[in-house]
């Protein structure tokens, strides 16, 4: 596990996140830490390993699965990049239509 206060990978986050809410906490953490990389390389590499699946770690993990795959898609778009295979699986799909409307 990485040492670092903010996680630098997806997957990272993923590994972290025991519920929706330490999933917002390291999702936040992980685009504070990509903000301040003005690297290709090292955003590639943010997004490059598949994240754990989260559907059965905690109730709201089918949606933090889809957002994690749609993130590391706008990611590699935004760089110039080609999105990580694991982006198109069936199971990075949300369920149903998901917002979070609070």
């Amino acid at each position: 596990m990485n040492l670092n206060l903010r996680p630098l990978t997806l997957a990272e986050v993923a590994e972290r996140a025991d519920c929706e809410r330490t999933f917002g906490y390291e999702v936040a953490d992980w685009l504070h830490t990509v903000r301040g990389t003005h690297n290709r390389p090292k955003l590639i590499e943010s997004i490059r390993e598949e994240p754990t699946l989260l559907r059965n770690r905690f109730p709201e993990g089918a949606n933090a699965d889809a957002w994690l795959a749609a993130y590391a898609d706008y990611t590699a778009d935004r760089i110039g990049a080609a999105p990580p295979s694991w982006t198109n699986a069936p199971d990075r799909i949300a369920p149903d239509p998901w917002f979070n409307v609070k």
